[in-house]
């Protein structure tokens, strides 16, 4: 990607989630919700991690919301007329522009619920990728070196 949009992702390991939901299943309150949220992290953030772990090059230039929405709603016009899906819809952005910041503080106090850091998830969601053979790196990359 040659940039990405402002805004802000909160993210939770999956798999901290599935016990946190197989717990509620047992031990949770009868009636009651639990938010299973973790880290809020910024698109910069994020690309910095995929960049520190993988070795390729840092998405540098972020757009502002507002271009992002204009691309966004562009892209759902490409994606109508080429019949091809596209990554950047207007679905997308305003996921990323939203108010991202969730109280997890029930389900910690009642079920133990603790997210791992996000960075973690996705180091190891790539070394996933690449020992399933989803992804390739590059044999300069950091990644190949480690």
């Amino acid at each position: 990607m040659p940039a990405g949009v402002e805004g802000t992702f909160n993210c939770a390991d999956n798999r901290d989630m599935a016990e946190t939901i197989i717990r509620a299943c047992k031990d949770g309150r009868t009636g009651e919700s639990y938010i299973l949220g973790g880290d809020m992290i910024g698109m910069k953030e994020v690309f910095d991690i995929l960049s520190e772990h993988t070795g390729l090059p840092t998405i540098k230039t972020i757009l502002p919301a507002g271009i992002g929405r204009v691309l966004g709603k562009m892209s759902d016009m490409a994606e109508k007329m080429t019949h091809k899906p596209q990554r950047m819809t207007s679905f997308a952005v305003y996921n990323l522009v939203r108010n991202n910041e969730f109280d997890s503080s029930k389900a910690v106090a009642e079920l133990g619920y603790n997210p791992r850091p996000m960075a973690q998830s996705i180091a190891e969601e790539i070394d996933w990728m690449i020992e399933e053979g989803i992804v390739t790196l590059p044999a300069e990359s950091a990644h190949s070196a480690a």
